[in-house]
């Protein structure tokens, strides 16, 4: 780790460790926990060289930032004594393709996962009282609130049982380029797609009501963004609440070619 003083509280909770001295920082390849890592946030931030970790049966919390950047992480086993991801715990783990959420999890931040680009697959156990998977997504245990859109997908299809898209479920994801939201989505939270760059159309034209939106849902899209809307709610949609302020953005059904 980068500094002594970091490496000294690393060694609090680390039993055993397989690493190398690179530039004068300690890079861990393989570690075993001795301790329980609740309060150890950013324990393992920046180690590009981390391949496997055994995490103590007693973890109660995955602190936020635990794993960020740890690019050589392909697997990790949540112990099922977990009750909450914190944010952006595995963010940027790019070579993370599959997650298994255990029973024991209430609560998952919407930003755990931030930049795993090739994270397919987020498993629930059958078990789990709150969250379900549906393709390989993150969702409420009812099927009704799409809760963390797998961002290593290159297809993107909602659920017809939605009708809620969850705070940031899709933000930052910029392999997304286009989206049909089906009929069934009524609410659409705060940044649920923020900063997806390089979304260009999002498509509500099987809707038969406005679906309610924040004024940051969208927030930092593409300026090509444009959102496809039935011609009889038109008038409608261009001055509802939170919709008016994407008035210029908003396009007909019957005006889109493709």
């Amino acid at each position: 780790m980068p500094a002594n003083d970091e490496y000294a509280f690393a060694q609090c909770y680390i039993l055993r460790h397989n690493g190398l001295l690179v530039n004068n920082e300690v890079m861990i390849k393989e570690a075993i926990l001795k301790n329980n890592i609740d309060n150890a946030e950013k324990l393992f931030t920046n180690q590009t060289m981390l391949e496997k970790v055994q995490l103590p049966d007693d973890t109660l919390t995955l602190p936020s930032e635990l794993f960020m950047n740890c690019t050589l992480l392909t697997n990790i086993i949540i112990p099922d004594s977990v009750t909450s991801i914190a944010s952006f715990v595995f963010k940027n783990c790019i070579n993370l393709t599959n997650i298994y959420i255990p029973n024991s999890v209430i609560t998952c931040s919407a930003s755990s996962f931030r930049d795993c680009i090739n994270l397919t697959n987020i498993y629930v156990s059958e078990e789990n009282v709150n969250y379900k998977t549906i393709n390989g997504n993150l969702y409420s245990k009812d099927g009704t609130k799409l809760v963390i859109y797998a961002p290593g997908h290159n297809e993107f299809d909602i659920s017809s049982s939605t009708t809620t898209i969850s705070n940031s479920a899709f933000s930052y994801n910029n392999k997304l380029t286009s989206i049909k939201i089906p009929n069934s989505v009524i609410t659409l939270q705060n940044f649920a797609f923020s900063d997806c760059s390089n979304l260009i159309k999002v498509d509500f034209s099987e809707h038969t009501v406005i679906p309610t939106c924040d004024v940051n849902t969208f927030i930092r899209c593409s300026s090509s963004l444009k959102f496809v809307v039935p011609d009889d709610l038109y008038d409608d949609w261009i001055v509802a609440t939170n919709w008016v302020s994407n008035a210029s953005k908003i396009v007909k059904a019957s005006e889109v070619t493709e």
